[in-house]
């Protein structure tokens, strides 16, 4: 807050424009993770579903929980299979006791 103030006080600066982004729905996250795991939404749908769930769709923690889940090899990149590859139960589980990205 204090770093904007600062900043429209100065005039040099152009005006501060505030943007309000929406939390994504489940078509959106899965159009998402399609786009940067490159697989068709059949594919991803159980996957956009839980991740929407624990990030309740917040477009930041959205991107935050799926770079979690590859650095704890919660979802890894086959390459004898050249794609993306998860178990859903075990993001479950290793997950579960975590609190709501959101919370």
């Amino acid at each position: 807050a204090i770093m904007m103030r600062n900043l429209a006080k100065n005039k040099a600066m152009r005006p501060i424009t505030r943007i309000w982004l929406d939390n994504l729905d489940v078509a959106t996250i899965s159009e998402l993770i399609c786009s940067l795991l490159r697989l068709e939404v059949s594919d991803v749908a159980e996957l956009s579903e839980f991740v929407h769930q624990r990030t309740g769709g917040n477009a930041f923690f959205v991107l935050q929980f799926l770079r979690m889940l590859q650095e704890h090899d919660l979802l890894t990149y086959n390459l004898s299979m050249y794609k993306w590859t998860w178990n859903i139960d075990e993001m479950r589980a290793k997950t579960k006791n975590s609190a709501n990205v959101v919370d």
